[in-house]
């Protein structure tokens, strides 16, 4: 593993937005039934829409896939998009009481947020080049180790002192959407700088 892959800022930028979809997403699957059982929810209604949202999660990577094969958008873009989706359902599913915010938050998180993960190699490749894809998959594992271990304290001492599983749902949410706005200010800034450098080629004489 090459550590001086840390020091890449486009990387920087990768690894925070990992971090940030680790913190939400690794412990959405303990708050959900958590959170069904605060509002009402029977076991076995939430075994349920685990079950069909299971079916939901092949066609949001099939989906993926198949966009980025086709290269519609940058697959930063997409990246990006996924994440912020999937923080929104789980915003719903917090505002939303019983089975229909339980079916809310798992349908963002499984058809947009796991699928995140098939992204990326891509992601990588796209933006510090294919050469760096391995050092890179090997620094994602460890950026979501970390990830994972802080958001178990997190939740928990959301969870002691509001005493309701709706605000980690609103945790979760706010660290997906974050990662999700981290990677589209980029995009944007990078937007702005080619269009300025089209119109400054438009400008230059012609011989």
């Amino acid at each position: 593993m090459n550590l001086k892959i840390l020091l890449m800022p486009k990387f920087m930028l990768i690894g925070v937005t990992i971090v940030l979809t680790a913190l939400g997403v690794s412990v959405f699957f303990n708050t959900a039934p958590a959170l069904g059982r605060e509002t009402g929810v029977s076991k076995d209604s939430v075994a349920l829409v685990m079950t069909l949202t299971a079916l939901v999660e092949i066609v949001g990577r099939t989906a993926n896939g198949f966009l980025a094969d086709r290269k519609i958008m940058s697959a930063l873009l997409q990246y990006s998009l996924c994440q912020f989706g999937a923080g929104f359902f789980v915003l719903l599913g917090g505002i939303f009481s019983g089975l229909p915010g339980v079916a809310l938050g798992y349908l963002g998180v499984v058809s947009m947020a796991t699928t995140t993960l098939s992204l990326m190699p891509i992601v990588i490749a796209e933006l510090i080049g294919e050469e760096h894809v391995t050092n890179g998959m090997s620094m994602q594992q460890c950026l979501q180790a970390i990830g994972m271990t802080a958001t178990t304290f997190i939740s928990g001492y959301i969870y002691d002192q509001t005493g309701s599983w709706r605000y980690v749902f609103y945790y979760i949410a706010s660290a997906l959407m974050s990662a999700s706005m981290i990677s589209g200010v980029y995009i944007l800034v990078a937007y702005c700088k080619s269009k300025r450098a089209g119109k400054s080629n438009q400008s230059l004489p012609t011989a």
